[in-house]
């Protein structure tokens, strides 16, 4: 079987995921929420990094209920740098349309990551594009970087050398 080039896995994958119904994504994304608090290293952890969802991801942030210290990702000059958040933080949409914290209070050490994927290989993960989450694990590895996906989204893809593994993920 032929392997699909990363291009034609993101549009093929995004048309899945942007036809989702938002009960759907909605039931899965509860589903895997359930999972992550059932984890003993997300029950450990003090610092958890949670993403903004867009274009259909898997939203985790009803997570930000739990008793942690929260932080989520902002680019910066084509760098991913994660920012503390607190109730009273303030977001704006940024660059691909993602929330982020207006003002930044950075946070380097990260117990426990969760990342977004258009699809997951052999624990690798493939994003946009733009190796913002590689660059970032490759300067400031967090203790356990777990990604989260639809269960369409495992899928076969050429691993490149700069691509960085998950530890494990959860799919729903």
């Amino acid at each position: 079987m032929e392997i699909l080039s990363k291009a034609k896995i993101r549009k093929i994958i995004l048309g899945k995921r942007l036809r989702l119904s938002s009960k759907n994504i909605a039931l899965k994304s509860a589903n895997i929420i359930s999972k992550i608090r059932l984890d003993k290293n997300y029950q450990k952890a003090h610092v958890v990094g949670i993403y903004m969802p867009t274009k259909n991801e898997i939203d985790l942030t009803d997570l930000l209920k739990d008793d942690k210290v929260f932080c989520v990702p902002k680019i910066i000059n084509k760098g991913l740098l994660f920012s503390k958040i607190s109730d009273d933080t303030k977001f704006k949409s940024a660059k691909f349309n993602i929330l982020e914290p207006v003002n930044i209070e950075e946070v380097t050490e990260i117990d426990y990551l969760l990342v977004p994927a258009i699809a997951i290989f052999n624990n690798h993960r493939l994003g946009f594009g733009g190796g913002y989450y590689d660059k970032f694990l490759v300067r400031y590895r967090p203790k356990h970087v777990v990604g989260v996906i639809y269960d369409f989204q495992e899928v076969e893809f050429e691993v490149d050398s700069h691509d960085q593994k998950l530890d494990y993920y959860f799919k729903g």
